[in-house]
């Protein structure tokens, strides 16, 4: 799967939620609370076995659980486990999210990325 499909599903994925929050609020709910942001909608799946899958399949991971992810980033590294990269952001909105992950996108290819930790917030 290239990095344009990855991106092309990512897309996808944040506009599925986003169209969800918006009718949560509109419906009253106003607090939706998302562990973790991954394209696949793998609910229920731990964090490990979600970095996992994504490693197994090639596949950047993409989440805005900043502190446990990096955490299981360093212990990843520390056993000598690979994985196609890890974009970790703050809660921003959708727009912010892409603009940033459109720059990253363009700016390290698939190779780059491999075992790479990478923050949202340095791609402004």
């Amino acid at each position: 799967m290239s990095l344009f499909d990855v991106m092309l599903n990512l897309i996808q994925h944040l506009t599925f939620w986003s169209n969800l929050v918006r009718s949560r609020i509109k419906s009253g709910m106003t607090k939706l609370f998302f562990k973790n942001l991954f394209w696949t909608r793998m609910i229920g799946v731990t964090d490990i076995d979600q970095l996992a899958f994504a490693a197994g399949k090639g596949r950047s991971f993409f989440s805005y659980n900043r502190r446990h992810f990096a955490k299981i980033h360093y212990d990843w590294m520390k056993l000598k486990k690979s994985h196609a990269g890890m974009i970790l952001s703050d809660q921003l909105t959708i727009g912010v999210v892409l603009r940033r992950l459109m720059r990253l996108y363009f700016s390290l290819n698939s190779d780059e990325m491999r075992n790479r930790l990478e923050y949202l917030g340095a791609w402004k």
